[in-house]
């Protein structure tokens, strides 16, 4: 019984050594090499946290930097939580840059990708994206004081000229409309203006008859510009209206129009208080590019060995 025991024991022992001379075999790099010249996979470039890279892995354009990195990226954030309604808000803006669903399902075949893969890539990159974000945060931090040096020092950023907000029924007519069409144009422009000068209201006039699509539904009104955001004969005619009330038809560059000022803010220097919160985002901003590149430093040097072949 002794006996027994005992060669079973040392087959035991023989197996466990033999199996830790394995792992020892494959962990060591010029084996891992010779492994995969053998299966084709080419010569072994790295090693990330026990996982070789091999010239296969290498597509056009990166290098073993780049794949060192995202190996790390996706370690360090594989523990990130990602929503549900997230990754389907990802997946659905996806999708629609493909237009209709059959075209995108025909893309996602052709790049031989599954939805489930689809999915599982987008929940990497949602991850990778959030860790980054946690990582960063610390670096950009804005303090009171570095948004008052910036606000003292470009004070020009922070003169806001005179701004106009114009409401406008439109009727188009560019330069290379034919002179019949033109004048068709024109003459229900005049019709329109007329029915104004009769008490129409113009907001229902516009949502009938304008051909400005992007603000026919809101009376027209084309928001709040200065002069330097609309060409200079829009702003000219802008600049001869009374508040309130429509003026005549004129054409411009790209038709006809009925204008009309419905409110005029003065220049000013926009206090501090007001601007605070866009100079601290300038300036998150700025340090955002250094923060991700050092980031980066660190990723590319974390936890992996470049072969010596």
């Amino acid at each position: 019984m002794k006996r027994t025991l005992i060669a079973l024991l040392l087959i035991i022992g023989a197996c466990v050594a033999g199996l830790a001379c394995a792992e020892f075999f494959y962990r060591w790099p010029a084996a891992r090499d010779v492994i995969a010249r053998a299966s084709g996979r080419g010569e072994l470039v790295a090693v990330v946290n026990g996982a070789g890279i091999y010239e296969s892995d290498l597509h056009e354009g990166e290098d073993v930097a780049q794949l060192i990195i995202a190996a790390n990226l996706r370690r360090e954030s594989s523990g990130e939580p990602v929503n549900d309604a997230t990754l389907q808000r990802e997946v659905e803006l996806l999708r629609h840059q493909f237009g209709p669903a059959e075209v995108f399902d025909a893309q996602l075949e052709a790049s031989g990708l599954s939805a489930e893969r689809l999915r599982a890539t987008i929940t990497e990159h949602l991850r990778a994206q959030q860790w980054i974000e946690k990582q960063i945060a610390p670096e950009l931090h804005v303090t009171d004081q570095e948004c008052s040096t910036l606000y003292q020092s470009k004070q020009e950023w922070f003169a806001q000229p005179v701004r106009f907000r114009v409401s406008h029924l439109f009727l188009a007519a560019p330069e290379v409309t034919p002179p019949d069409a033109v004048q068709a144009k024109q003459d229900a422009a005049r019709a329109l203006a007329k029915r104004l000068t009769k008490g129409e209201d113009f907001a229902l006039l516009i949502a009938e008859a304008s051909e400005d699509e992007a603000t026919k539904d809101r009376g027209g009104d084309l928001g709040f510009f200065s002069a330097e955001r609309m060409p200079p004969d829009f702003i000219a005619e802008v600049e001869k209206l009374a508040p309130g009330k429509p003026g005549k038809p004129v054409r411009l560059q790209h038709g006809f129009h009925i204008l009309q000022l419905t409110e005029g803010r003065p220049a000013r220097q926009m206090p501090f208080e007001e601007v605070q919160a866009e100079i601290a985002l300038h300036l998150a901003n700025g340090k955002r590019g250094p923060a991700v590149e050092r980031l980066q430093h660190r990723l590319a040097a974390a936890e992996f060995i470049r072969t010596p072949l």
